[in-house]
C-alpha cells in the first residue's frame, strides 16, 4: 500500500513541478504543498500501522519534495531542520498520528455492536488519549 502511495506521491509532484520551481514565493508553494502532496501523501493513513520504517520512509520523501520545493540539492548538506524551518510545511508524521487518532476518535463512539470500538477500549480512554496524543518518532 505504501508503495501505491508513494508512486502517487511521484506523480502529483512530477505534474506540479513547474510550480515547485518556479520563482513563486514560498508561501505559496507551500500551500499548493499542503493542498495537493499532502493529501495524497495521507491517503489511507488513518488505517496504517504506524511503524518506524514507514514514517521515515513518509518524511525521506517529504524531505525530497521540500528540497525541490527550495531548489536545493542533498549536495548542498542543508539540515532537515533548516529545511523544515524555511518551507514550514506541516510534517507528514505528526498529521498522519493526528489523522489516526482522529479515526479512532471517531470509531470508538459507534454503537452499532461492531469490533471496532471493542477492541480500541473505553470511549473515555481513546478521549484522554485523543487530549494528549504521543510524539511519534522520538
Amino acid at each position: 500500500m505504501l508503495n501505491f502511495v508513494l508512486c502517487r506521491i511521484q506523480s502529483v509532484f512530477g505534474k506540479l513541478r513547474d510550480i515547485f520551481s518556479s520563482k513563486i514565493p514560498e508561501c505559496l508553494k507551500t500551500k499548493v504543498f499542503d493542498q495537493c502532496v499532502l493529501r495524497v501523501m495521507n491517503f489511507g493513513s488513518k488505517t496504517w500501522s504506524l511503524t518506524m520504517g514507514l514514517i521515515k520512509r513518509l518524511r525521506v520523501t517529504q524531505r525530497a519534495v521540500e528540497r525541490a520545493m527550495l531548489g536545493v540539492s542533498l549536495r548542498d548538506q542543508i539540515r532537515n531542520v533548516e529545511i523544515c524551518r524555511r518551507t514550514k510545511v506541516t510534517d507528514i508524521a505528526q498529521r498522519v498520528t493526528k489523522l489516526k487518532w482522529k479515526w479512532a476518535g471517531h470509531i470508538v463512539w459507534r454503537k452499532d455492536g461492531r469490533w471496532g470500538p471493542k477492541t480500541l477500549g473505553s470511549p473515555a480512554l481513546v478521549t484522554q488519549c485523543l487530549l494528549t496524543p504521543n510524539q511519534v518518532g522520538r
